[in-house]
Parts: structure tokens; C-alpha cells; sequence
């Protein structure tokens, strides 16, 4: 991994760029977003990521890591001895180091020299699973999503990720997902600087919801970011990587395309965990 590629100039010259960034300190803490992939981040991180003081980074670790050769998104973290390829990305990323590809650094005007001690790094990741090593070696404030796993489900099988065509797979792909949602929830639950989202509650009040976010993270609100907010919410297209949505029909839209097998398959497999959400009938 390189930071050759950044579109942010000053980012590409190894430790020089380290020296840059340390002389420089963004705002503290740094905000972490984190979710399962398909679970609505990529949405959340470009509403907080656009805000007048964030410097956003999309998935660097992650993304780093598979550039790197690493196998699977949702991968088990042993803080003790986090893989190389993560340990770098993310001192970078925490930092405010922007040296990563344009599909990572998706503002580069942001990271300008001049404006970093006034901005706050927003870091958009997807492995719950690296939350307990996320918060020991970072102490980032942090936003937690969760969406219904039957919404997860499809949007895997959308995007060509899993099949999902047997009872087994959709039990199992359940027993997954929470998996990986309870070793994050474990780990946040004395954690003193966050705060857990749905999916389902930022679609049903988005306005609300983003204003309430955005003063949690201290990102500034302003009229850019309501115009934001109100074009991602109100319109759309079915492209699967669109963070442009009619939010409002967003968290019923998996119902009715999951056949009354599957979706009990699914919902033994999430309820291995014993989770705080999702738990009632009427969620299924």
C-alpha cells in the first residue's frame, strides 16, 4: 500500500507526509462509522463525510486490506497482533493521513493543509469485528449502524456476493451477521464515546436523525449539508452502490422478496446471539 496514488498531494511522500499531518493535527477524536457491509454506511458516511469540517475517508482500511491481498471484508481482528495491512491503513487513516486511491479520499479539496486543524477525520469502515481493537488502539468516537438482516441478505445476493438460494445459507448467513454485531456490541457496551443507530430510524426521520448525528460528532450543520441530506432522501435510482434513496420506503422494501422459509431461516440464525434488535414478531 502506497500513498503514490492519493489525489491529495502533500499525502505521497511517505514520511514527510507523516511529519505534515503530525505538525498539523485535525480535530480530536476522530469519528468512526461503522457497520456490516450493505447496512446503509455508505449512505451515513457521505452525509457526516460532506460536513464543512469533516475530512472523509471511504473504507481505507478495509479497501487497503484487500489491495493488499487480504481475503473477506468482516475478518476476525486480535488486537494483540492486528494484521500488517490494517495496522498501517488505519495509523493512517486516524491520523488524517490521506494516502490512499480517489475511491478512498472522495473529497480531495477537503484535506487541504491549511483547514486541517479546523476539520474532523470521518473514517467509514465494515468489520464489526475489529471494533475491540478500533477502539484500544484509537479511541475514536463512534457511530454504530445496524440494519435488518433480511435487508443485508439481499443486498448481498444483489450485488453477486452469496446465493442465498437454500434455508441453510440464509440461516447461516444470520448467524454471521450477528455474529459479528455481537463482538461490536461487546465491545461498545462500556465504550463511553458512541452511539447506535437502524437503519430503520434514519430512514423514517432522516432530517432529524442526520441534525442529531451531526451534533454528536460535533460536524458543523448547514445549509449544504439539509440540501444534502434532502436530495439523498427524497430521490434515488436502483443502482445497489446509490446512496441516493427514497428513505422512507427504504426499510420495508426486503419484504415480500423472502419466502416465509427463508426469512425463518434467517431469523434462527440471528437470534443465536440474543441481540437488542430485530427480536419482535412484527420485525419479520
Amino acid at each position: 500500500m502506497t500513498g503514490a496514488a492519493s489525489p491529495v498531494w502533500w499525502a505521497r511522500w511517505g514520511p514527510l507526509s507523516a511529519w505534515l499531518a503530525a505538525s498539523r493535527p485535525p480535530l480530536s477524536p476522530p469519528i468512526l462509522l461503522l457497520s456490516f457491509p450493505r447496512s446503509g454506511s455508505s449512505w451515513l458516511g457521505e452525509t457526516l463525510g460532506q460536513a464543512a469540517n469533516a475530512l472523509y475517508l471511504r473504507e481505507p482500511i478495509n479497501l487497503s486490506y484487500q489491495a493488499d491481498g487480504g481475503r473477506g471484508t468482516v475478518v476476525e481482528i486480535d488486537p494483540a497482533r492486528p494484521l500488517p495491512a490494517y495496522r498501517l491503513a488505519a495509523t493512517r487513516a486516524f491520523h488524517g493521513i490521506p494516502a490512499f486511491k480517489p475511491g478512498i479520499v472522495q473529497w480531495p479539496d477537503q484535506w487541504r493543509l491549511a483547514q486541517r486543524s479546523q476539520r474532523r477525520v470521518v473514517i467509514k469502515e465494515v468489520n464489526p469485528r475489529a471494533c475491540p481493537w478500533f477502539l484500544a488502539a484509537f479511541r475514536p468516537r463512534v457511530v454504530f449502524l445496524v440494519r435488518h438482516p433480511a435487508a443485508v441478505c439481499l443486498s448481498y445476493r444483489r450485488m453477486g456476493w452469496w446465493q442465498g438460494t437454500t434455508p441453510e445459507q440464509w440461516e447461516g448467513h444470520g448467524a454471521r451477521q450477528a455474529g459479528a454485531l455481537r463482538v461490536a456490541l461487546d465491545a461498545l457496551r462500556e465504550y463511553p464515546d458512541q452511539r447506535i443507530v437502524t437503519y430503520e430510524d434514519l430512514c423514517a426521520e432522516p432530517m432529524t436523525a442526520f441534525r442529531s448525528l451531526f451534533a454528536f460528532c460535533a460536524l458543523t450543520w448547514d445549509a449544504g449539508s439539509e440540501a444534502f441530506i434532502q436530495g439523498h432522501t427524497t430521490q434515488g435510482d436502483d443502482a445497489p452502490g446509490s446512496t441516493s434513496r427514497h428513505s422512507q420506503a427504504m426499510p420495508d422494501a426486503w419484504r415480500g422478496r423472502v419466502s416465509a422459509e427463508e426469512l425463518a431461516a434467517l431469523r434462527r440464525g440471528f437470534a443465536a446471539a440474543s441481540l437488542p434488535w430485530y427480536n419482535h414478531d412484527d420485525d419479520w
